[in-house]
């Protein structure tokens, strides 16, 4: 799996963190350039809260999630 997060606007370079619930096992967030990746492990649906912050420390966050069904992999 490998997704990216894009933030536009602010003042580069952005950093990205998951502030509530979490990414589904096996995958991992870069904090540097928002890209969500790596091989899903467990079932289910994992909500989270993504943010990301600029380098004058102004931040947005977004609620999302992921969805694991097996082997197919929907990203809402």
């Amino acid at each position: 799996y490998s997704n990216s997060c894009a933030a536009t606007g602010g003042t580069t370079p952005y950093t990205y963190s998951i502030t509530a619930g979490t990414l589904p096992p096996g995958l991992s967030l870069d904090p540097a350039t928002g890209i969500i990746s790596g091989t899903p492990t467990t079932k289910g649906v994992y909500p989270f809260t993504i943010e990301v912050t600029d380098a004058l420390d102004n931040s947005v966050s977004v609620q999302s999630s992921i969805t694991i069904r097996g082997k197919c992999l929907v990203d809402q």
